[in-house]
């Protein structure tokens, strides 16, 4: 039955649908719905990254975007003590104005000890520790050994993807449409990938051309990410606007899921 799907199907101009036992459904086609949200790479992004990632059927980090200083793009928080912020930033060489994310590679190498060593100072007696040290110790020990920011991101963003039990379909997109405006690249990106539903952090409502998404039938939602991170995550409030490995050596949140 249509309506018992009504949850996962739109119908749209196109073609004819026959149903069994109903009426054709003149000049309309069926679509499964996609919820598909796009994200620059961070390095060991906050629960609002993560919360997304649940949120969607295929979530699309977004790496061939111009490097941006003193972003998230090589760094993140955690606090230690009594809330104290500490900055975990990986050094990278910005050579020139126009340098790729993809592009940009790492000043040194000897951050990986020192980020390891920084986590061990701050989280050596919470729940996990003990349990992800090892892994975590191997983690920056290969991070140390790569050149490019990128592959870095990669290799922590997979380890929260696994710790978590994340079921989207996750892309990394190393080109980008060259041609339209910024918000027809990314309708056009979306459109290939079959996306009805487009999620976006709110931040992003102030350039979005909304007719671009409705041309091609997509739907454009701000999420509000206190709400969002509440429906894939129970723990105390206010949620911590911190690195998501201090959530998960804390132990105090658990993953809801999709």
């Amino acid at each position: 039955m249509i309506g018992s799907h009504a949850c996962a199907l739109d119908v749209l101009p196109g073609l004819a649908l026959s149903v069994p036992g109903r009426h054709v459904i003149e000049k309309c086609c069926v679509r499964m719905k996609k919820t598909i949200s796009v994200i620059q790479s961070n390095y060991l992004p906050w629960m609002g990254y993560f919360s997304m990632v649940a949120a969607s059927d295929v979530f699309v980090v977004y790496e061939c975007v111009q490097y941006t200083k003193n972003d998230w793009r090589n760094r993140n928080l955690i606090h230690v003590g009594g809330g104290n912020p500490v900055w975990l930033t990986v050094p990278v060489r910005h050579e020139r104005s126009d340098q790729l994310f993809r592009e940009t590679r790492v000043a040194n190498h000897n951050w990986a000890g020192k980020h390891f060593n920084a986590l061990n100072h701050a989280f050596a007696r919470t729940r996990n520790w003990h349990i992800k040290r090892d892994e975590l110790k191997a983690l920056y020990d290969e991070a140390g050994k790569m050149d490019l920011i990128h592959e870095i991101n990669r290799l922590f963003l997979g380890w929260v993807f696994r710790e978590l039990g994340v079921t989207a379909k996750i892309e990394y997109l190393e080109s980008y449409p060259q041609l339209g405006s910024p918000t027809e690249r990314l309708v056009a990106i979306l459109k290939e990938r079959g996306a009805t539903r487009y999620l976006s952090g709110p931040a992003a409502s102030s350039y979005l051309e909304d007719t671009c998404f409705e041309r091609e039938n997509i739907s454009l939602e701000y999420v509000d990410y206190e709400t969002l991170i509440s429906e894939h995550f129970s723990g105390p409030r206010p949620f911590p606007a911190v690195s998501m490995i201090q959530v998960i050596l804390e132990g105090a949140y658990e993953f809801k899921g999709h």
